[in-house]
């Protein structure tokens, strides 16, 4: 309902056009702009008007919000919370219990049903996020950051390195290519379930799994006990002896326990890492062929089983090495070319380096005095500085790779026929 209506206004040169009778056209005119104004009205405030601009009784709108709380509230059905308890058939029920109970199943659904599309099949969620870390192993400055820069653009990493108050990108490499290959190897390595053949027992033998073990037996035994407290105290709740401040403080007493008793509920629900692999021990070998098909709650556990920490070191423009630490399996390491490089800031000692040498030295010896560079970069870096070449001593740039690529691809046996313009990996 309206808490206020605009008032019409009548022009006061249309009444006396009216009574002159030269009122016609302007009339005709002013009921258009008014039939226009009301039905905008409408629209907006989502009211309908009479002829004398009244709003029509239409009776009570509710949202879709407020009928989800309606239909969740238990009071409606006329029962009433109490220090913790329900108090049933305490005050007229609004709403039927069959139609409550049916809004109940039907709110569980949707609510599952979103659940699910959060959290199954879904690219934007990674499962080795929460265990990748800048390499080498024991670096103290970089971290990884998670970036997307547009609405459009591929989420991205970046390895970044503190200087001071200042942050420094080393690398970037999209989200994607980093989860696929590591799930080429993840998953591959499920396939040889021999490797497999005595990981249980290692886990029975492992200190987490025995400290995990240890508080599970603590909190049951103090479930136990909780229990106990709680029943007691429900029995002497039944006795017709205890006055009214009595009873209030069984009843708080009893309230505090049985909160204390969910909250050891909750913690029990923590697995250990033997009964997480027990979980999967039957399955590891069909999840390594039909990963993408199980839910990603699953998959992210069993990651985190078996995987310690996901390493990412830059090396060059374009190369950067991944190195899976294993929990228990000795570590595998990959050299990963990125065909899109590294777009880096250039320094200042960049920039003179190509100041002084670009305008009359061979372009081999402007590259190799510039090892992190492509030849196309150069020449793009020189085009925007402005530095033109004087004379053409000759020679000629690897566009695509700069030098410390070429090394890279030496020192580790890469054949460059290989590093074309798509994702490749070769592991060590």
């Amino acid at each position: 309902m309206l808490s206020f209506l605009p008032i019409r206004i009548v022009d006061p040169k249309i009444s006396l056009l009216y009574k002159s009778g030269e009122s016609s056209e302007l009339e005709e005119e002013w009921v258009r702009e008014q039939k226009a104004f009301w039905t905008n009205l409408e629209k907006v405030y989502g009211t309908e008007f009479d002829e004398d601009g009244n709003p029509k009784p239409i009776g009570y709108r509710i949202s879709a919000h407020g009928l989800t709380y309606f239909l969740a509230n238990r009071v409606y059905c006329g029962d009433w919370l109490y220090d913790g308890d329900w108090i049933e058939n305490n005050h007229k029920l609004i709403v039927p219990k069959d139609l409550f109970d049916f809004a109940q199943g039907v709110l569980e659904k949707n609510r599952r049903g979103l659940a699910e599309q959060a959290t199954y099949h879904t690219t934007t969620n990674s499962v080795i996020y929460d265990i990748l870390y800048p390499g080498p192993i024991g670096i103290k400055k970089r971290f990884i950051q998670r970036h997307k820069q547009a609405k459009d653009a591929h989420e991205q990493y970046r390895i970044k390195d503190q200087k001071g108050m200042k942050h420094v990108t080393l690398a970037t490499i999209d989200t994607q290519d980093i989860e696929q290959v590591f799930l080429e190897k993840f998953t591959e390595r499920l396939w040889d379930t021999k490797r497999f053949e005595d990981y249980e027992q290692k886990l029975v033998q492992d200190e987490e799994n025995k400290k995990i073990e240890g508080r599970r037996k603590n909190l049951q035994d103090t479930l136990h006990q909780l229990t106990e407290r709680i029943d007691g105290l429900f029995l002497t709740l039944q006795s017709p002896r205890l006055d009214k401040d009595e009873r209030e403080e069984f009843i708080a007493e009893r309230q505090k326990l049985i909160r204390r008793r969910e909250a050891v509920r909750q913690e029990l629900t923590i697995q250990s890492p033997v009964q997480v692999y027990l979980k999967y021990k039957d399955l590891i070998d069909k999840m390594g062929k039909y990963w993408e098909r199980y839910p990603f709650a699953d998959r992210q556990a069993l990651v985190a089983l078996l995987v310690q920490r996901v390493y990412l070191e830059p090396l060059s423009h374009h190369f950067i090495k991944m190195t899976i630490a294993w929990k228990d399996f000795p570590a595998d390491v990959g050299i990963i070319w990125r065909p899109h490089g590294d777009a880096i800031h250039w320094k200042p000692e960049e920039d003179k380096i190509l100041y002084e040498m670009y305008p009359t030295e061979p372009l081999e010896a402007i590259q190799q005095a510039l090892p992190q560079r492509t030849g196309g970069s150069i020449l793009t870096r020189a085009s925007r500085l402005h530095i033109r070449r004087l004379k053409k001593p000759g020679g000629q740039m690897c566009e695509q790779m700069s030098i410390e690529d070429a090394d890279i691809a030496k020192s580790y046996g890469i054949p460059l026929e290989n590093l074309a313009e798509a994702l490749f990996t070769q592991w060590i």
